[in-house]
């Protein structure tokens, strides 16, 4: 079991590691999770020590971009609507 942090991170976690393997530019990475967004743009401190290592690793990958910018995107936008339920038939589909 986990947290929504935990999945909000870990999803840019790998989705950063995935443009890896084909781009080394400019990455613009959405997210309708504010408090991951302004942690990953150090407007927000992260104090739980878990997420922290998680944000330490995505630090390390941004490394291999020209930039990355961490946008924040209202869950009321459609195209983060269409993953929220890509996502969820996912998992519903693997029993979680």
């Amino acid at each position: 079991k986990t947290t929504n942090n935990v999945a909000e991170y870990t999803g840019i976690l790998n989705s950063l590691n995935q443009a890896k393997k084909i781009f080394h530019g400019k990455v613009k990475l959405h997210s309708d999770s504010q408090l991951a967004i302004r942690q990953l743009n150090r407007e927000y401190q992260i104090k739980a020590s878990h997420l922290s290592k998680i944000a330490d690793k995505i630090f390390a990958l941004v490394k291999n971009f020209e930039s990355v910018e961490f946008i924040h995107v209202p869950r009321t936008n459609k195209y983060i609507q269409i993953c929220d339920t890509l996502c969820n038939e996912t998992l519903d589909a693997k029993g979680y």
